[in-house]
């Protein structure tokens, strides 16, 4: 196996699957989230990293998603993979949790804290963890 394929094993091995289906122009489309703790990812693993596609806290406030990522860091460490994904604040798909939700600039100075690497893009805010393959790249720029 690769240490991507085992990164991936790993985690499902520790999360437990928790689809949730929205309905977009009436039709059903279901994203593949995972739940560790009070916390939801929908993650990718076909890109050559790690990507982070949507995280979700179950209960804003209580440090879930905080919880989750330094598991999924640790993952990342352990098998020398890349963790990226794009940062974007954005209302979760129902049950919308009670408390306070992180704005877009929260969310990039929370990302910040726990040691991602965010380069602004074209496209939006890029995360990268332990680092961005391209320093100091033309097409981004370091937040």
């Amino acid at each position: 196996m690769t240490p991507l394929e085992l990164a991936r094993k790993e985690w499902e091995n520790i999360t437990v699957r928790a689809p949730k289906t929205h309905f977009r122009y009436r039709k059903p489309i279901t994203h593949e989230f995972r739940k560790y703790r009070q916390a939801l990812a929908w993650l990718d693993f076909d890109g050559g990293y790690i990507e982070i596609v949507k995280l979700e806290t179950l209960e804003a406030g209580r440090g879930g998603p905080t919880k989750l990522l330094e598991v999924l860091k640790d993952i990342a460490r352990r098998y020398g993979v890349r963790i990226t994904g794009g940062v974007r604040a954005y209302k979760p798909d129902g049950p919308v949790p009670a408390g306070k939700l992180l704005s877009q600039s929260e969310l990039e100075e929370w990302y910040h804290r726990l040691g991602f690497q965010l380069v602004r893009e074209k496209c939006g805010v890029i995360l990268w963890y332990p680092g961005a393959p391209y320093p100091n790249c033309a097409v981004g720029a370091e937040v």
